[in-house]
């Protein structure tokens, strides 16, 4: 993380701060003042590549025998899984071939996000700065919407909660694939979301490490 970038960032922040004086902000406790963290009324949100080569990085055998797996040496092609999830469980989600661009996104807020925004006006989307993330097109949406967002700094997956998320997501997902080399991503993803309850469990730890 560029030090500098960071500096000008929080002195931006304290004027912004000065200026609207919110009632609350979430998770800037290094410019030293007072923060309340109302967890409950953050959506974060972002994507993530799965594809058939994703494995357990590990395994066990038999003594002096090495553990291996059999893949298929044709990768196919890659999905994204595109999620929002907020402290009591998964806003919501989306499969789709290929990577996200803006067109995709927007789609996805319209589609998939705008409801719960309509539901809850007063809660923040967290999601990276990647350039399609704060394109024209999906500012213009988010204000169609009035969708409050906020962005996070660059390389600072640390701050948001769905990265664990997508870690559990992706273990779970090796652990179907060593058990059934044939079962594909849609249906090892929906088998996933199907006990979406015990992953639920979690996301209350997901939100306080991403305090810490």
């Amino acid at each position: 993380m560029n030090p500098i970038k960071v500096k000008n960032y929080f002195t931006a922040l304290k004027e912004v701060i000065k200026y609207c004086q919110p009632e609350v902000i979430w998770n800037i406790d290094e410019t030293g003042l007072q923060l309340d963290l109302k967890a409950h009324k953050i959506a974060a949100k972002d994507e993530s590549g799965f594809n058939q080569h994703l494995r357990r990085r590990y395994g066990y055998s038999q003594k002096n025998e090495k553990a291996y797996s059999i893949v298929s040496g044709n990768r196919n092609t890659n999905r994204s899984l595109m999620c929002a999830i907020n402290i009591s469980g998964v806003v919501a989600h989306e499969l789709r071939t290929g990577a996200y661009n803006a067109e995709n996104f927007e789609r996805f807020i319209r589609n998939n996000l705008c409801n719960y925004f309509r539901q809850n006006p007063d809660h923040i989307l967290i999601m990276d700065n990647v350039p399609f993330h704060s394109s024209r097109s999906i500012i213009e949406v988010l204000n169609e919407l009035r969708i409050n967002r906020e962005y996070l700094p660059a390389w600072s997956p640390q701050l948001n909660p769905i990265e664990e998320f997508f870690s559990v997501i992706k273990a779970r997902y090796r652990g179907i694939k060593a058990l059934n080399n044939e079962t594909n991503i849609r249906d090892a993803l929906q088998i996933i979301f199907n006990r979406m309850r015990e992953i639920n469990e979690e996301l209350s730890g997901f939100w306080r490490s991403m305090e810490r």
